[in-house]
Order: C-alpha cells, then sequence, then structure tokens
C-alpha cells in the first residue's frame, strides 16, 4: 500500500505541475489560481465580467469541461471561478486542455469587450 501511495502522489505531483505550468503559459494575464501542496484540484478565478457557465459553454464546445465555481457557493455570488481537477488526465493531455480553456477566455474576454 505505501507503494501506491508513493507512486500516485509522484503522478498527481507532475500532473499537477503539468496544469500549473500550462496556466503560466496559456493564461498569465488573465486568471489567478492556487498553487495547491496536496489535493487534486486547482481553483482559478478570473476577472468579474468571466461568467462561469458562460465560460463552461465554450470550453464544451472545445471539448473540455470544468466546474463552475458557482457550484460551490450557497450564499454568495460567485460566477468567476472554475475548479479544475488534474488526477485523471496525462499532463499531455492536461496542456492541450488548459490551452484550449485559455482560449475559451480568450474568447468571453472578446464577447466582453
Amino acid at each position: 500500500m505505501a507503494k501506491q501511495i508513493v507512486r500516485i502522489r509522484g503522478l498527481n505531483k507532475l500532473r499537477r505541475d503539468a496544469m500549473l505550468d500550462s496556466m503560466d503559459e496559456f493564461m498569465p494575464d488573465i486568471a489567478q489560481w492556487n498553487r495547491p501542496k496536496g489535493g487534486m484540484f486547482v481553483w482559478v478565478t478570473f476577472p468579474d465580467h468571466i461568467n462561469d457557465y458562460e465560460l463552461l459553454k465554450k470550453a464544451i464546445d472545445q471539448k473540455v469541461t470544468f466546474v463552475p465555481g458557482s457550484s460551490y457557493y450557497a450564499y454568495q455570488d460567485v460566477r468567476n471561478a472554475i475548479r479544475l481537477s488534474f488526477t485523471q488526465p496525462t499532463p499531455e493531455e492536461i496542456v492541450e486542455a488548459i490551452r484550449r480553456v485559455g482560449q475559451a477566455v480568450k474568447e468571453s474576454e472578446a464577447v466582453a469587450a
């Protein structure tokens, strides 16, 4: 069991690093995110004019999905955040997914402008 935990931790670190590096590359000026030391998710916050559900529609068009951040707020009106998981896709899939999310954000920015 201990070997399995070490193996999974190593894989998750590779995947997390792929996600964070990709976000640094594809979304450096359009979002802020946490840099988790553990766990399975990255929380991403966009400028207020980016709506998480509208962004999700654009991301689905790009064949990518995520959980809108507003799903986690019962009593607050937070609509500019998303939660990304890095535990299932390969590092290569993560890089491509983040590129596509970045493209969807840029499309949302163009509509808002």
